[in-house]
Order: C-alpha cells, then structure tokens, then sequence
C-alpha cells in the first residue's frame, strides 16, 4: 500500500498535473499587479466621484438660493472666496438693511458649505458675491468657478450666468456646460 503511493505522486508530475512551486509564484505575482492596478483605478473613480459630488452640491446650492431670493422677494448672497474650499449663503437682513450690498454681521448666515480638500477657483475674483435680486437674476460679475482637482470628472466647474446656470467642464480656460 505504502508502494502505490510514490508511483501516484510520479505519475501526476510525469502526466503534466499539479503545479510547481514556481508556476504558483508566478500566479501569486500576476494577481498581485492586476490588484495594484485595480486598485489604482478605484481610487482614481472615487477621487472623481467625490469632486462631482462637491459641484453638484454646490450646483444645488445655486439653484436653491436664486429660488430661496425670488420666493422671499429679497437679495441673496453666495459668497465664493477663491483659494479656500467653503463658500457660505447669505439672505440680505430685514429692513432696515436690506439694501442689496452683502454684509455677513446684519445678513442672515443661512449655510456654510466645504469642498475640503479641494479649493475654489474663479473666472475672476469680482465675481464673489454672487448676488441674487428677487428676481432670481444674477447682478454682477457672471463667469465661472470650478473645485481645483487633478483628475478630470464629468463636472468639475459652474457657469454663472446672469439667467442660467449649468454644470460643465473644463476645457483648459472655460467651462464648457453639459
């Protein structure tokens, strides 16, 4: 019984099955370059994801305070201070304030937003406020702001304009809206 045994164990290596030690080193290093690499594009997809999220938050944010002023027939204020990474909303103060011009100790602080860890960059710095009459309308500087970011995701930028207001992309100097 002993006997059969050795002539099993040769007759698999002989017939070409199992596997040597090498052969499995070999699997173990492939499989560990294609996880490195999957890897790689994981973190590159979330790092995407997570700016699209913060300009679509910041989108949102646009949307509601240009409703929030012709609702409430007042000014409203978004104050994006290029080179930081939070941007705050503001509600022009009653009466006897109210006089259209942003000033953050008698207007009412309605949120405070991060982009952490990502920066805000303006078309042009005269364009922090944007203003919102009640109207909804921009008054002002109109351009774009864009959340600073090594990769490149499928909205990355705003366009403000003194009507509408899109979600784009950047094409080197401009936002180009989708």
């Amino acid at each position: 019984m002993t006997s059969a045994k050795p002539a099993v164990r040769d007759r698999m290596v002989t017939n070409g099955r199992g596997f040597t030690l090498l052969e499995l080193i070999v699997v173990m290093l492939i499989m560990g370059v294609l996880l490195s690499m999957a890897m790689l594009s994981y973190q590159g997809i979330q790092q995407r994801s997570d700016v699209e999220q913060k300009v679509k938050k910041m989108y949102a944010d646009l949307m509601k305070t240009r409703i929030s002023a012709m609702q409430r027939g007042r000014e409203h204020f978004v104050s994006l201070p290029t080179g930081t990474n939070t941007y705050r909303v503001y509600e022009d103060g009653p009466p006897p304030d109210g006089d259209g011009n942003l000033d953050p100790a008698t207007d009412t602080l309605v949120t405070t937003q991060s982009v952490a860890p990502y920066t805000l960059v303006l078309q042009t710095a005269a364009m922090s406020p944007v203003q919102f009459n009640s109207k909804g309308l921009v008054s002002g500087t109109t351009g774009w702001v864009r959340i600073s970011s090594t990769v490149v995701g499928e909205y990355d930028c705003i366009e403000i304009g003194q009507i509408r207001t899109g979600m784009g992309q950047m094409n080197g100097t401009n936002c180009i809206v989708k």
